[in-house]
C-alpha cells in the first residue's frame, strides 16, 4: 500500500503478546506506518491501526474525527478482537466510505457484518479459495454473497485500492472518508 493510502484497519485472531510486535514489524516492512491501536487515537491517511490481541477494536466519528475505540467485552464468534465487532462498528459512520475485505480465516467471524456493509453500498471482497490457508471466514462471506469481488491474496490491495479510486468518480461519496479494513 502506497504511503499516502487512506487509513487501514485491521482485526486478527491474534493474542495479546503478539499484537504489538506484529505492529512493529509490520512497520519495519511497510510504506505506511503501522500502530498497535490505542483508545483515542485518530485515524489518519497513511496508517495502519492492528488490533490490541485482547480487546476490541471499534470506530467512532466523534468531532470531525474518525477515532480508535477499544473495548474488553466479551468474545463475539469465540474472538477477541472480532472482525464482526469491527466492521458492524463501521455501520454506524454514515460519512464514512468503506472498503472491506476478509481474507483466511477459521469460523464466520465478519461474514455477516461483511454483508450488511455491501448492503449499505460499501465496497467488500473476500480472499479467494486458492489462496487462503484457510477458507472459512471468506467461504462463509463467499455463500452469503457479502463480497463485491472474490480475488487472490496477491491481488487484494490493488483491488482495493482500485475501489477507492473509481470511488472518486461517484460525486455523491465523500472521499476525504474513505476507510480500508
Amino acid at each position: 500500500m502506497p504511503k499516502d493510502c487512506p487509513p487501514i484497519i485491521a482485526t486478527q485472531h491474534i493474542p495479546k503478546t503478539f499484537s504489538g510486535r506484529f505492529a512493529k514489524r509490520l512497520d519495519d516492512i511497510c510504506k505506511m506506518k503501522v500502530h498497535e491501536a490505542r483508545q483515542g487515537q485518530t485515524l489518519e491517511k497513511g496508517n495502519i491501526y492492528i488490533a490490541p490481541g485482547d480487546l476490541h477494536l471499534t470506530i467512532k466519528y466523534v468531532n470531525g474525527r474518525y477515532l480508535c475505540q477499544l473495548e474488553d467485552s466479551s468474545p463475539v464468534n469465540r474472538h477477541k478482537p472480532s472482525v464482526d465487532v469491527m466492521f458492524t462498528s463501521l455501520l454506524k459512520l454514515k460519512t464514512a466510505t468503506i472498503h472491506a475485505g476478509l481474507l483466511t480465516g477459521m469460523g464466520g467471524d465478519g461474514a455477516k457484518s461483511l454483508l450488511q456493509l455491501k448492503q449499505q453500498g460499501h465496497f467488500t471482497l473476500v480472499q479467494d479459495k486458492a489462496t487462503s490457508m484457510v477458507w472459512g471466514m471468506p467461504r462463509v462471506a463467499y455463500n452469503l454473497n457479502a463480497h463485491c469481488k472474490d480475488v487472490p491474496l496477491n491481488q487484494v490491495a490493488k483491488v482495493l485500492l482500485n475501489s477507492v479510486d473509481n470511488g472518486l468518480l461517484q460525486k455523491d461519496k465523500v472521499r476525504m472518508n474513505d476507510v480500508l479494513v
